[in-house]
């Protein structure tokens, strides 16, 4: 089944690691649970991060303005 498109526009990021990262990061693509490349890991890794400082009202969520 084909994936659905996103709602959200999406926006590349360019991210650097130190070599140690991606040793964790090729440890969790061998899990394969996460991902299937470095880059989906951190894509997750990093919307979990920002989830959990909403959680903690450290960020806080921004609504999407309606279209229309």
């Amino acid at each position: 089944m084909p994936r659905r498109p996103y709602s959200t526009v999406q926006v590349r990021i360019e991210l650097r690691v130190t070599s140690e990262t991606a040793i964790y990061l090729d440890d969790l693509v061998a899990v394969g649970i996460h991902g299937n490349n470095r880059s989906e890991i951190a894509k997750v890794l990093v919307g979990r991060e920002i989830e959990r400082l909403i959680s903690e009202d450290v960020l806080h969520l921004h609504r999407r303005k309606s279209r229309g």
